[in-house]
């Protein structure tokens, strides 16, 4: 249907906006590389998510990088394992 059709079309290009700013930086705010900050919080949980969109981020290296560091913090691994409710 149209409506997914949009939904994931959409959700590529903002992987590509984020592949753009995460080209050679490690987080998306800061000055440099950037640091680890609200945004990368933020951003993370929608990214985390992309197998209902797409199955790997291989179109995006730098997004795949940047989910895998955070998914590699040890806070954000805690996290992870917190059940959902239902």
């Amino acid at each position: 249907p149209y409506a997914i059709e949009r939904y994931i079309n959409e959700t590529k290009r903002l992987y590509s906006v984020l592949e753009i700013r995460l080209n050679g930086r490690e987080y998306l705010a800061g000055p440099g590389k950037g640091t680890y900050s609200i945004a990368d919080i933020n951003a993370f949980p929608w990214v985390n998510g992309h197998k209902t969109v797409t199955e790997t981020l291989d179109n995006w290296p730098s997004v795949k990088a940047w989910v895998e560091r955070i998914r590699a913090r040890e806070q954000v691994q805690t996290g992870l394992k917190v059940p959902v409710s239902a």
